[in-house]
Parts: C-alpha cells; sequence; structure tokens
C-alpha cells in the first residue's frame, strides 16, 4: 500500500514521549486473513440511535496501548484523537489526529456520537479498539478530503477490511466514490474474476461488493459461484478450486447459490 512522508509528533497518552507519524495504511505491514474479517457477510448490523446522555457508544474502550503508538495527523487544525486498534492484534494500533467536522459529516452514527448525547461528545481522545488501523485511516483520509493520501491500490486482505468497517458505521457513500475514483477494483474485474474455476477469494469479493453496493460486480460474482457450486455426499455444498481441492460455500451467501 501506498504511504507518505513521516515525521514526529508527541504521544498522546505521555507528554514528552514521541512517535514517529507515518500516514501508511499498514501500522506493520501484515497481511490480515480474509477469514478474520467478514465472519457474518450478510447480516452485519450498527447500533441504532443514542442511548442516556451519560452512556458511551458500545465497545469504545481502550484495552491497551502501545508503547510505541505510531500518531497520525490526518488534519493539522485536529480537535480530537481516534485510537484505533489494539497492541498485539492483527492490525496493531494507531493514533489519529482529525477534525470533529470533518468526522461528523463522515456518517449519521458518527455525527450521532460527537454532537447527540454520547458521552464521547465531550470527550478530546475516542478509542476504536475492535478496529483495522490501515483500513481506518482510508476512511479518514477520504472524510477530509486528502485524495491523494488516498492508497494508490488494494488487495483482497486489505479491501476486506475496508469493506468490514464500511458496513460497520454505515459508510457506503464515503467510501464507494474512493473505490471507484481510484480504481481499487479494475484490476481483479478482469484478471482474478475472469479465471475459471472460481477461486476461494471470490466469497469475500461477494462480500466486499455487496457492502459497496456494485450491483453489476455483485450478480456476476453470486452467478458464478451458483454455476459452480456441487453438492458432495454428505449433503455439503462446494466448488472446486483446481481439481483437487475443494472450498467450502460459507452458509451467509445467498440462498440462491445452494439452489434454494
Amino acid at each position: 500500500m501506498a504511504t507518505t512522508n513521516s515525521d514526529t509528533a508527541d504521544s498522546a497518552d505521555a507528554a514528552g514521549s514521541h512517535a514517529t507519524e507515518s500516514s501508511t495504511a499498514s501500522a506493520d505491514g501484515t497481511t490480515i486473513p480474509t477469514s478474520h474479517l467478514s465472519a457474518n457477510m450478510f447480516g452485519t448490523t450498527t447500533e441504532q440511535g443514542p442511548g442516556p446522555a451519560t452512556s458511551s457508544m458500545p465497545d469504545l474502550k481502550r484495552k491497551a496501548t502501545d508503547p510505541e503508538l505510531k500518531i497520525i495527523t490526518i488534519d493539522s487544525h485536529y480537535d480530537l484523537t481516534l485510537i484505533v486498534g489494539t497492541p498485539g492484534s492483527l492490525g496493531g494500533q494507531a493514533a489519529f489526529r482529525v477534525n470533529k467536522g470533518s468526522l461528523r459529516h463522515a456518517n449519521d452514527i458518527w455525527e450521532e456520537m460527537l454532537t447527540g448525547a454520547w458521552a464521547e461528545k465531550s470527550q478530546s481522545e475516542i478509542a476504536f479498539p475492535d478496529d483495522v488501523p490501515w483500513a481506518f485511516v482510508q476512511i479518514l483520509h477520504r472524510a477530509h478530503m486528502k485524495m491523494d493520501k488516498l492508497s494508490t491500490t488494494m488487495n483482497l486482505a486489505e479491501m476486506s477490511a475496508l469493506a468490514v468497517i464500511t458496513d460497520k458505521y454505515n459508510l457506503v457513500k464515503l467510501v464507494r466514490m474512493v473505490v471507484d475514483l481510484k480504481g481499487w477494483l479494475a484490476g481483479v474485474r478482469y484478471s482474478v474474476w475472469r479465471k475459471w474455476p472460481a477461486e476461494a477469494s471470490f466469497q469475500e469479493w461477494a462480500f466486499i461488493t455487496h457492502v459497496l453496493q456494485i450491483e453489476s460486480d455483485y450478480e456476476y460474482l453470486v452467478n458464478r459461484l451458483a454455476v459452480e457450486v456441487e453438492v458432495d455426499e454428505k449433503d455439503v455444498s462446494f466448488f472446486h478450486t483446481n481439481s483437487t481441492k475443494k472450498t467450502k460455500i460459507r452458509s451467509d451467501l445467498p440462498d440462491r447459490i445452494l439452489g434454494e
């Protein structure tokens, strides 16, 4: 993924400590297995409506802090710091300095969080411990109109992580335009998706295009899976990725793939 020049910023946790700042989308360069990213492909929901005036958004508690926390300034006029991820997790942890005004216009969930009855409204730091920093930063660059900071290419693991966040926070309007603008799916449309038989990755790409509401791509992938699906002697649905290997069809794919 694309990286940008780094600089030095004060730690969000202790005055006087410093960390090297980088806007690389991957905090540690780790490729995240897609099996960890979309366990609930077509049934993800988001929290609806505000809670009591003293309540917090669910699970927005910092579980731990990386002693070498990367601090990335998205907007030089920042008035809020987001701590994304958890030390030791697949995506690592990073801190992002953002502008509340840009963030609250990204979606209705964050607008409610920053202007409604949530406790986060008055906080200068908010934690997103269960999200992936190098996917989250793409959202933040888009929300702050830093289009030149967006990655030029995205692989399957990166697109899957981005789709999970998009689905979780209702960000499709924000993200879909960027996907088209940057051509993040252009390469796979005419390479991976044209392979026969279908690859195991087709199921992940179906999830991604479903979340991004790219209907033509989604229908193509689902129809390819439907054509190639088989049922073995144990009544388990699968498709072949080569002459000897079977890939089990995920239960959260549309029923028509399974012939139901």
